[in-house]
């Protein structure tokens, strides 16, 4: 049932992070909920002037952040996100658990590629 919600892929489970991060934003910007994730839509302070539209991305959010959550392995990844208060925050804490180790790769390819 899990992965149906996701999108029907695997869970997060350190290994898969690409693959999954791939696909888990696909599966956002179908529902129109990746720039809740990306940083593109910035909350407002609410004034009385703005109430309704500052909920609604909060529960636009929300959704956006469920539906990563969701699709992580409860035992083995979740730590990584269980301070998160929004969707964007979910994202970089990610990209910090799983990108250096990919980047310092590249540099070290690219670093070679730099030498021939």
């Amino acid at each position: 049932m899990a992965e149906k919600e996701s999108g029907s892929f695997p869970k997060l489970n350190g290994v898969n992070y690409h693959d999954w991060r791939f696909n888990m934003e696909w599966t956002l910007k179908k529902k129109k909920l990746w720039k809740y994730v990306d940083g593109s839509t910035v909350r407002p302070e609410p004034i009385s002037a703005n109430v309704a539209e500052v909920q609604r991305l909060d529960e636009q959010s929300e959704i956006a952040q469920a539906t990563i959550v969701l699709a992580i392995e409860p035992l083995q990844q979740q730590q990584h996100v269980r301070d998160c208060e929004s969707a964007c925050g979910v994202q970089l804490k990610l990209e910090a658990a799983f990108e250096p180790k990919v980047r310092a790769t590249n540099n070290a390819a690219y670093s070679c590629l730099d030498r021939q």
